[in-house]
């Protein structure tokens, strides 16, 4: 007997020096997995392939066995001719280890060895799991891409029709009847795939609407501008995988894209809602001339409201009045915003031109465009300021004629400074040469209604140009340009509709500062057009009202809040008129360049905040990311949970949220999609409805 169960060991009296030849690899180990290869005619297998008793008799020999080589242990490690566990041999050797030593160091190789087995079996599970799932999809891998993709044709027909995702793309043009002067959209890349079009929960507000909002945006210290029109609430969810196993990035790349077609631009200022009623800019660019411009959205995601709700748990009152604060003021940062004003209806407001009658006057428009940015020309200079009866030609080529005197009183400006830039370069060069008469020319003016004039001054030693001198030069320029206009087929812009050649009666009415004429002659005031926000659900409310709803489940949820920001590095590529490209990447001050240009020019069309932007609309982006810790197969194949369940209760949470109705309603009245989610996700049908009063209109 003590010969057999040595062997079992492998060891031998003389191996008793040391633990190092204990091993525990002839151990049974219970832990293994057990699979049943079933014949083809049963139908209905047995739940457990290891019954209570198979699994007892393998606990049972597993005790045996340990049990077993303990024994043999303490009778190795336990013999009388062992020294005292302190006490050195003659040579200085250590004693040999007890048989309390030999017995843990067993135990601790078995445990390591049952941990192992276990790790291996789980895997090997895994793996089949994995193989199963690889064959019922018929690929051997999906991304992020992929289930993008199955998300995009899923809500097509998940919601109900009024509350399905639509593709944030929009055209900006004056009404449905004009062309479009470009667009505006958000695009979304998964897998360092190809973009395209995000869809996103949309919400409309001031169709129709008799008290359209008016929302107010600095442009300095001093100056604010107002603008009314249509708004956008847009509940985009993205989602996203950990991707490090297949080396390309993590999460959705998304950017927002902005053309124009020729002869044709708008403002786009992109900022971030302050107050339901004020917005911060953060860029601004003129987007015009077949110019298409790539901005690329950074994403930063919030905690969720549970693990926020964890994290404040053990802090003091006033750490955690920071926190709550601070993340007030997170949520507050997701409504990302663009703002998009069209540049030719404002024209014609600001210079009190009726609609339309700028469509066709190109040249006339990159001029005005031109003053007011190069040189901050007030509007008030070039505005119409005749009657109320003159017909569309007349008071077009009215303004055209005032815009040749602003042009005609820069070129003198610009020659002035010239001609003194020359003459004091000459006096420097006479310091050193002999006195001689200088002659100057003086070339004034080359555009419509001016004439070129050489006016030779007679300049000598030390003599400076004098005022009066260039004055008088220019004084039959500026009578001409100060004659009536009387039309005439080699005018310099393209011809216009015939004229009324009546002479304006006494009784006309004069238009000037604010007041404009609508589309049957009457005289508007820009104050009318102001309205009142106080029946539309405030805008700063919806990120609040998300997560409340997600505070609401009381269940572990990985739908996160999302900021986006603009990066500072944007993508511009522009057509010219022979049809070649250009691409030029915009650096941080480039962006600062052009949003100093678009300022000045909404300075100008609104006299610094004096007029109502009419023309223009509001899109809020509210971000939201759901996360997952592993990659698409392995969420489904080793963690066993459905993606797509996941992602379409995160959808649901947003469409409540916004729309204000319960989950009951966003779905098809007695579907199986309903009836399946009332099965596999009872908490949403519990979350309480938040009622938004004024829905506006639903798209």
């Amino acid at each position: 007997h003590k010969a057999l169960s040595i062997g079992h060991t492998g060891l031998s009296y003389a191996d008793r020096g040391s633990l190092d030849s204990i091993s525990s690899a002839n151990l049974f180990v219970p832990i293994v997995p057990l699979f049943e290869v079933l014949p083809a005619n049963v139908t209905n297998p047995s739940p457990n392939v290891a019954t209570l008793s198979m699994l007892a008799e393998l606990l049972s020999e597993h005790q045996r066995q340990l049990s077993d080589q303990c024994a043999v242990l303490n009778q190795l490690y336990s013999s009388p001719t062992h020294r005292p566990a302190d006490v050195r041999g003659s040579d200085g050797t250590p004693p040999p280890p007890t048989s309390q030593a030999a017995v843990a160091s067993l135990v601790t190789q078995h445990l390591q060895q049952l941990v192992r087995s276990f790790q291996e079996s789980v895997t090997s599970m895994e793996q089949l799991l994995l193989k199963q799932v690889e064959q019922a999809l018929g690929r051997s891998h999906l991304d992020e891409a992929d289930l993008a993709l199955y998300m995009s044709h899923h809500d097509r027909t998940f919601l109900r029709p009024p509350y399905r995702p639509r593709q944030i793309s929009y055209s900006v043009r004056r009404s449905p009847s004009h062309s479009p002067e470009g667009s505006i959209r958000v695009e979304v890349s998964y897998a360092a795939g190809p973009y395209s079009t995000l869809s996103a929960l949309t919400l409309q507000h001031g169709i129709g609407s008799t008290s359209p909002l008016t929302m107010t945006m600095p442009l300095s210290a001093s100056t604010s501008v107002s603008f009314v029109g249509d708004y956008f609430v847009h509940s985009a969810l993205t989602h996203r995988f950990n991707s490090n196993k297949y080396h390309y990035p993590s999460g959705p790349q998304l950017r927002v894209v902005a053309s124009a077609r020729q002869f044709s631009g708008y403002l786009l200022v992109l900022g971030r809602l302050v107050s339901p009623t004020e917005l911060q800019p953060v860029h601004a660019v003129i987007v015009q001339n077949r110019v298409e411009l790539l901005i690329p959205l950074l994403l930063q995601e919030l905690p969720t409201p549970g693990e926020f709700q964890r994290a404040v748990e053990s802090l003091s009152p006033e750490q955690r009045h920071f926190a709550e604060a601070f993340r007030s003021f997170q949520l507050q940062s997701t409504l990302f915003s663009l703002v998009v004003i069209q540049i030719k209806p404002q024209l014609e407001a600001v210079l009190n031109l009726p609609p339309d009658s700028l469509t066709k006057e190109i040249l006339l428009t990159q001029r005005l465009m031109a003053l007011f940015i190069e040189h901050q020309v007030p509007a008030d200079l070039m505005s119409f300021d005749g009657f109320a009866s003159d017909s569309v030609a007349n008071k077009v080529d009215r303004v055209k004629q005032h815009v040749d005197r602003v042009r005609l009183m820069l070129e003198i400006a610009a020659n002035e400074t010239r001609l003194h830039k020359q003459q004091q370069e000459e006096e420097q060069r006479e310091k050193k040469q002999s006195e001689r008469p200088v002659g100057s020319s003086i070339f004034i003016g080359t555009g419509s209604g001016t004439q070129t004039f050489h006016s030779k001054l007679a300049c000598t030693s030390g003599a400076r140009l004098d005022d009066d001198m260039l004055v008088s030069a220019a004084a039959h320029t500026l009578a001409s340009a100060m004659s009536p206009i009387q039309p005439s087929s080699s005018s310099e812009f393209p011809s216009s509709p015939a004229t009324s050649t009546a002479n304006p009666q006494p009784e006309d009415i004069r238009l000037d500062g604010q007041d404009r004429l609508d589309d049957d002659g009457n005289i508007n005031s820009a104050e009318e057009v102001e309205g009142t926000a106080g029946s539309l659900p405030a805008l700063t409310e919806y990120p609040k009202l998300l997560d409340g709803a997600l505070r609401e489940q009381n269940v572990r949820s990985s739908l996160r809040a999302t900021i986006l920001t603009p990066a500072t590095s944007w993508e511009k590529s522009s057509t010219s008129s022979s049809s070649s490209s250009s691409s030029s990447t915009l650096t941080e001050n480039d962006l600062q360049r052009e949003k100093s240009a678009a300022f000045d020019l909404l300075d100008a069309l609104t006299r610094s905040g004096g007029l109502v932007c009419q023309f223009a609309e509001l899109h809020v982006l509210l971000g939201a990311s759901h996360s997952f810790a592993e990659s698409v197969m392995d969420t489904v194949g080793l963690d066993g949970v459905d993606p797509i369940l996941r992602l379409e209760r995160s959808q649901l949470v947003l469409a409540g949220a916004l729309f204000g109705i319960s989950p009951g309603q966003l779905l098809p009245a007695g579907s199986k999609q309903l009836q399946r989610l009332q099965k596999l996700a009872p908490e949403l049908f519990q979350i309480p409805m938040v009622d938004h009063g004024d829905k506006g209109q639903i798209n």
